[in-house]
């Protein structure tokens, strides 16, 4: 399968998350050593965020409980916050807004789920990356015209539409089951301004891979992102044209 690599792309953000059990207690024991060593990467700018979360206490096959409790948020970022890393008592999660390279990802990710091992010991249950494209097209002023940047199989029901100017919001949602995962695939017009017209004109195209799983260390992990990353490449190619490919840029690989 061909490679497509580019000089710039348009995510508005990637997205990594592990969901583990048992639970930390770092709202007793806050994760000072887990802050030390992101700091050590580049992760300058700390805080820590109360709020409260549900419970579900489960007593038996007909009767479950649900009870609210406080919960920590923390949250780790670079200095201009392009990157940020929130660890919770059930989850940790990666996000970039400047994404340049899935080898740079990879990176990073070892770094974190290296650090987290080493300080914490539990299984991970869950395990999701996600990338959130926003195309935007500043050539052609009518919202409802993509055929020329994403697959027309995507926008059919643009197309169909009797009265465009009355669409104020176009999203439609897949999932797909592949293998042990599941790809949920987002895509359309979500209109930033609903409930009024459309007038930014943007599509997004948005890949959400997660699997629920029960393994307990850092390599695992990253094989499932490999699978995943390579599922959503071959999705994103399949749903834009080659007009779109030029405009960001394709570049020859292998």
């Amino acid at each position: 399968m061909k490679v497509h690599k580019y000089t710039n792309n348009y995510l508005e953000s990637v997205i990594f998350r592990i969901d583990f059990s048992p639970v930390l207690s770092i709202e007793v024991n806050k994760p000072v050593d887990f802050q030390l060593k992101m700091v050590e990467k580049g992760f300058l700018k700390f805080k820590q965020i109360s709020g409260f979360g549900l419970q579900l206490d489960i007593k038996n096959e007909v009767s479950a409980e649900a009870t609210t409790k406080p919960i920590q948020n923390w949250q780790f970022s670079t200095l201009d916050e392009s990157e940020k890393i929130i660890l919770v008592s059930n989850a940790l999660i990666y996000e970039i807004n400047k994404y340049k390279s899935f080898k740079e990802l990879k990176n990073i990710l070892d770094y974190i789920l290296d650090t987290f091992f080493n300080l914490y010991k539990t299984s991970i249950i869950k395990v999701g990356l996600r990338y959130i494209n926003v195309i935007p097209d500043q050539l052609n002023d009518d919202p409802f015209v993509w055929d020329h940047l994403i697959n027309k199989e995507l926008t059919k029901i643009i197309n169909l539409s009797l009265d465009k100017k009355n669409i104020i919001r176009d999203m439609h949602s897949i999932h797909l089951l592949d293998n042990d995962f599941i790809i949920q695939f987002n895509y359309g017009m979500p209109n930033p301004k609903y409930p009024n017209r459309i007038v930014d004109k943007m599509f997004y195209l948005d890949y959400d891979c997660y699997v629920q799983t029960n393994i307990d260390d850092k390599i695992q992990i990253l094989e499932k992102i490999d699978i995943f990353h390579d599922k959503i490449s071959n999705l994103f190619e399949k749903s834009i044209t080659d007009e779109l490919r030029k405009k960001m840029g394709e570049i020859d690989g292998e």
